[in-house]
This record gives structure tokens, C-alpha cells and sequence, in this order.
């Protein structure tokens, strides 16, 4: 019985601090690629309502989820984003790595799909709108397999 009370106040303790982390989430999503493969003129683009007019420092992360098909170690990707301001767009090629320089897989997820993910950009908001991000790939093949779904996180 002793063991079952102090499990369940450490279980109790931890709420806080999970919720906590969920507060620093303000947007989450993925969007889902044709099976058939991401065509280099197939563009990912998110719209993203940020609600806050008080200015407010944020942190946008890409995710990428693939699968076995997939025969890169690497993807670079066009990102072209507005979420400082939402009439000035800023693009940049980023790179995501799948592996270490000794060749190791550094993806979390099973041995059916993988994610991996790479920071955009750390910003100030300075007022209420829709920012948008938007993907492109920048590989060489015209198609690629393997790349299931795109995502976005924005934190706090």
C-alpha cells in the first residue's frame, strides 16, 4: 500500500511539468506527401495563426518523416518563411542530417518510419496574422521516395 501512495504522488508530482512543456507549444503539425514521391516542383506550405499581439520570442523547428525508401543521408530544403514579420518573407536553404559523420542512424522513430528534425529559426513576433512556411526540397533526383509527411513546431 506505501508503494502505491508514493507512486502515485511522484506520478502527481510529474503532471506540472508535462503540462508545462505542452504550454511551451504553441503550433504542431505535419502534412502528408504522395506516396508516389515529393516532386521538386511540389511545394509543403503551412499558414499558421499567431493570435498574440504582444511581441513574443519564437522558435520554428522543420520535421521530416521517412521511411526505408528513402536512400539519402541528407535532405536540403528551401524554407521560406514570414513569422517575424507577415509581409517580409525570408528564405534559406537548411540541411537535416539522418546520420552522424560515422555513418549512424541519429533519426528517432521505428524501423518502419523515422523522424528527424533541424531548427528554421529563433524570432520575435511583433503582431497578430498568419505566418506561412513553405517547403520545397533542393536534391538532385526530380522525385523523391521515402519522405512521408513535413512538419512544423513552433515553441515559446
Amino acid at each position: 500500500m506505501k508503494n502505491l501512495l508514493k507512486c502515485s504522488l511522484i506520478l502527481l508530482s510529474l503532471i506540472p511539468i508535462v503540462s508545462a512543456c505542452d504550454q511551451l507549444t504553441l503550433y504542431h503539425s505535419y502534412q502528408s506527401l504522395s506516396t508516389k514521391g515529393w516532386y521538386k516542383n511540389d511545394t509543403v506550405v503551412f499558414n499558421i495563426p499567431i493570435l498574440d499581439s504582444i511581441p513574443t520570442k519564437l522558435k520554428a523547428s522543420v520535421e521530416v518523416r521517412s521511411n526505408a525508401q528513402y536512400k539519402y543521408q541528407d535532405l536540403y530544403l528551401i524554407v521560406s518563411q514570414n513569422l517575424q514579420d507577415s509581409t517580409i518573407f525570408k528564405t534559406d536553404t537548411i540541411k537535416l542530417s539522418f546520420v552522424d559523420n560515422k555513418g549512424k542512424r541519429i533519426t528517432s522513430g521505428g524501423e518502419e518510419f523515422s523522424i528527424s528534425s533541424c531548427p528554421i529559426c529563433t524570432t520575435i513576433t511583433k503582431n497578430k496574422g498568419i505566418r506561412t512556411f513553405k517547403f520545397v526540397h533542393h536534391m538532385k533526383g526530380w522525385r523523391l521516395q521515402g519522405i512521408n509527411d513535413i512538419g512544423i513546431r513552433l515553441e515559446r
